[in-house]
């Protein structure tokens, strides 16, 4: 997916061209009230969304640039760039879509937003 595409997706996630933030990941609004999902869209476009109502852990490894999440029924892996930020957005419930981007279009984006080059999805077996 190259930079327009992620732009374009954010914008039909959003409504908003500036609310992608020139980034991967586009926000709720801050005075949303209505039901929080967060959707993962991963670089062979595929879109998975899941309720926050089901997240019941998340895990911030710097040392491996990666955040795992625990939901009810999946776990997320996210592997990329400058993860803290978006590890604190995610404990608050802010993330909308999260777009997995291809290592080589990593420089478009601002330098200190968070890049997500590999998402992973697995599905709990409990």
């Amino acid at each position: 997916m190259n930079h327009e595409e992620i732009k374009k997706k954010l914008h039909q996630y959003t409504g908003k061209q500036n609310n992608a933030d020139d980034s991967s990941i586009a926000k709720f609004e801050t005075d949303y009230n209505g039901v929080r999902n967060v959707c993962f869209v991963l670089l062979d476009g595929k879109h998975i969304f899941l309720s926050y109502s089901y997240l019941v852990a998340g895990e911030f490894f710097p040392e491996e640039n990666k955040i795992v999440l625990h939901f009810t029924t999946h776990v997320i892996s996210l592997q990329g760039q400058n993860l803290e930020n978006l590890y604190q957005d995610l404990m608050l419930h802010l993330p909308k879509v999260i777009i997995a981007i291809n290592d080589r279009y990593r420089d478009i984006l601002k330098n200190d937003s968070s890049i997500i080059s590999e998402i992973k999805i697995m599905i709990n077996n409990a």
